[in-house]
């Protein structure tokens, strides 16, 4: 069992991106960093985000990209949110795929693979896809499989216990589940369950990462449960170039 200790919170903000740090539950090294946009405040993101167009998500997403084409120096993965209605529209779908490819192709300094294998999509609203048509939950497979043969991993975000039967269809298509902070908070004092969720999850797609890590006691909680990823505010946000963590030691 890991010894944990509780870190020193501080903030690392970049020009446009806040980066969240995920741990690897085993090794207690960085495995990569969600892309948080960096507002002024929350109610600032959250009004932008419930404004802003297909469009508007887009070219977040490609400019987070781009950024991304540029730490050509760092090992990590890079987790970025797009919803589902982009992920099951085939003209914008397309686009996105369009885009990546020419994105692709000016990265000459490095092989593509190494560019597009740090690049991770969140499904962000997964709310949304037990309200689904049969020709839309197709689209939205399809789309996801074409991200993954690009090389670009397909993770579910903030999935809980109502939603995760809904999630089956994705079978196949994903590469991991990320389990909704409060769901963790609510199994956390019930380990069996907790295992038990963990386990449905991984008959779904080979990886989990538990997020609303806070303390000590959540973390040993969550690795005893069999997550492979940690992510909460435990750890503070961190420089990408950083590979270990206060806060967790073997």
């Amino acid at each position: 069992m890991s010894n944990l200790i509780e870190s020193t919170d501080f903030s690392f903000v970049n020009d446009s991106w806040r980066l969240q740090p995920i741990i690897d539950a085993q090794s207690g090294e960085v495995f990569g960093y969600e892309m948080l946009t960096r507002f002024l405040s929350p109610s600032q993101a959250e009004n932008y985000f419930r404004q802003a167009t297909s469009e508007d998500v887009m070219m977040l997403f490609e400019s987070q990209q781009e950024w991304v084409g540029q730490q050509t120096d760092s090992p990590h993965r890079y987790f970025c949110n797009l919803p589902v209605e982009i992920l099951k529209d085939t003209d914008l779908c397309s686009k996105l795929l369009l885009d990546l490819g020419e994105l692709r192709s000016t990265q000459e300094y490095e092989s593509p693979d190494a560019l597009f294998n740090r690049c991770v999509v969140e499904l962000q609203d997964p709310e949304v896809i037990p309200q689904l048509s049969e020709s839309s939950l197709l689209h939205l497979n399809t789309h996801l499989s074409a991200l993954r043969e690009q090389s670009i991993s397909v993770w579910i975000d903030d999935v809980t216990q109502a939603l995760l039967p809904s999630m089956e269809h994705l079978e196949g298509v994903v590469d991991g589940i990320k389990i909704d902070k409060e769901t963790f908070w609510y199994l956390s004092n019930r380990p069996f369950e907790l295992k038990q969720f963990i386990a449905r999850c991984k008959q779904i797609c080979s990886l989990t990462l538990i997020e609303g890590i806070e303390t000590a006691w959540h973390c040993e909680q969550a690795i005893e449960a069999g997550a492979d990823f940690l992510q909460g505010y435990f750890w503070p946000e961190l420089s990408s170039h950083n590979n270990k963590v206060d806060g967790f030691r073997l």
